[in-house]
């Protein structure tokens, strides 16, 4: 019998939609498992775009200092919202830090905030080993925090509420794959009138348990557009971005950003009206590429996505006195610069380096190269492996794709190259951050040293790597071929013990036990 159709919602207002309790209720539930394959994120949570926000924020107080010499012993709060699971503040920081001792500053001039809605995403970050440096050195924080609703902010290791007025310089923003995931209201172009566009959502009775939907991509969207009104927010910055789209072309349908919209107000007032915004993410740049759009739909992965209208939250930040700078997209991923209370063309040294950055090749483009590298990777030479690597900031996630193909290769080598690799590797295992789903690059890094004969390096990764992974046959028969070759023959004699705990039978940990044992004999 087919399954009957059932009505969960009809004619509601986009923005108030049930499907909005659902994406809170998925991430509040799923916590940090939510990255571990469901939800995208490498392209806006690896070191090259890391390296391209730290630039743009370093000029930009560079900028401020120049200007306003008021409250330099003050730290520039940089606040990230929905940082998830952490490693772009991971890398941030690294890469901040990079910078400033190129400039022969000892300690970056800012409080970086991470913030998400979810507590358990927040207790993530607290146990995380390779954030607890930032936070011993009053560099990281945390925060719960909802963007759409909170006006004050409450820094956990700080143990104090920072609320409006009580900072004093630009409060610098990160948004990642977020203004995707906030929000949003939907209308329609009708004859030079904008109409609301109110979605009702049906399934089949067979996809209901709990009175929810199972799988939210066998849902039904339909949309019923009804005359809006002129003041439809009350707002008259919302409203009259909002009747700005009126021109469009007829039967035009235009997602507008209001949770976005409403988030931005929050943070300018705690910002005291002077905010860099820095975002990434799929969505469109410009009133042309909005014009004829049909009905949003719906990207679903685990959670639920949409295309981001960065154009109106440009012009929302040139109605607060400010500006922004929006590069083309490429296959629609956008990284965006947005300023409130500021102009562009007052901040020479943040302009030059956007303009560098992302004008030249940036984080869109190298994600366009990191998907033409992905599937023939493991057919090219060492040396463009090598320009890989150094073009990715020494990316632990590339490298676990080239690492075998590595140590394949670095045997019938060019000794430069090898020696290039060899020299730059502890900067991967220095990036390494650690997700439930992270494959053991340490224990690689490690392998790749062994093979080398460079047996106190590898030594030093097969320990890192127990750090966060279980022990293994290998790494415990590698550790001791290691240590026997540094002459330390008592741990040597353990780690092949502790091998043939994995594998009794083993013959080559047996063999190795006889040879140490002998040795340890004849000392």
């Amino acid at each position: 019998m087919a399954s009957s159709q059932v009505q969960l919602e009809s004619k509601q207002t986009f923005s108030k939609s049930l499907i909005w309790d659902a994406q809170r209720l998925y991430y509040d539930t799923i916590g940090i498992d939510a990255w571990a394959g469901d939800v995208p994120c490498y392209i806006t949570t690896n070191p090259f775009i890391a390296n391209h926000y730290a630039s743009i924020v370093t000029s930009f107080i560079d900028d401020w200092l120049d200007k306003s010499s008021s409250f330099q012993d003050e730290p520039f709060y940089c606040v990230e919202i929905g940082a998830g699971h952490g490693q772009f503040g991971f890398y941030f920081l690294k890469q901040v830090q990079n910078i400033c001792a190129a400039k022969g500053i000892d300690r970056p001039p800012i409080c970086y905030v991470m913030t998400d809605f979810t507590p358990s995403n927040i207790d993530f970050w607290k146990q995380h080993k390779a954030l607890q440096p930032f936070v011993e050195q009053g560099l990281l924080d945390f925060a719960q925090f909802d963007f759409e609703n909170d006006q004050e902010i409450n820094l956990i290791n700080q143990q104090r509420v920072v609320s409006c007025g009580d900072i004093k310089n630009p409060v610098i923003v990160f948004a990642n794959y977020l203004f995707d995931s906030i929000v949003t209201d939907v209308f329609h172009i009708n004859n030079g009138q904008i109409e609301e566009s109110q979605v009702s959502l049906s399934t089949g009775s067979k996809n209901i348990i709990n009175n929810n939907p199972k799988d939210w991509k066998k849902v039904d969207f339909k949309f019923d557009n009804v005359p809006a009104a002129k003041d439809y927010y009350n707002n008259p910055d919302f409203d009259s971005l909002l009747n700005s789209y009126a021109d469009l072309s007829d039967d035009t349908y235009l997602q507008f950003p209001i949770g976005s919209l409403r988030g931005l107000e929050n943070l300018k007032r705690l910002a005291n009206n002077k905010m860099l915004l820095l975002s990434s993410d799929k969505g469109y740049v410009s009133k042309e590429e909005i014009d004829e759009l049909e009905a949003p739909e719906l990207a679903f992965h685990g959670s639920f996505s949409l295309m981001v209208n960065f154009h109106a939250l440009g012009e929302y930040c040139k109605s607060q006195h400010g500006d922004y700078k929006l590069p083309f997209a490429i296959d629609g991923f956008v990284s965006g610069m947005f300023l409130i209370g500021l102009q562009l063309a007052d901040l020479p040294a943040t302009s030059s380096t956007q303009q560098h950055k992302a004008g030249s090749f940036g984080p869109a483009e190298f994600f366009c190269f990191y998907e033409h590298m992905e599937p023939i990777v493991e057919k090219q030479p060492l040396k463009t492996i090598a320009a890989y690597l150094s073009l990715s900031r020494w990316d632990p996630y590339i490298y676990e794709q080239v690492g075998e193909r590595i140590n394949d290769l670095v045997d019938d080598a060019d000794m430069d190259v090898v020696q290039y690799i060899r020299s730059h590797l502890p900067m991967v295992a220095d990036n390494f951050y650690f997700l439930p789903d992270s494959k053991d690059i340490l224990f690689d890094i490690g392998v790749f040293y062994h093979e080398a004969e460079n047996y106190e390096k590898a030594i030093s990764f097969y320990e890192k790597s127990l750090e966060y992974f279980s022990p293994s046959y290998a790494l415990h028969f590698n550790w001791g071929y290691s240590l026997y070759h540094c002459q330390q023959l008592e741990l040597a004699k353990n780690h092949f013990e502790l091998a043939l705990q994995f594998e009794p039978k083993d013959t080559d940990a047996k063999e190795w036990l006889v040879i140490v044992n002998a040795e340890l004999i004849a000392i």
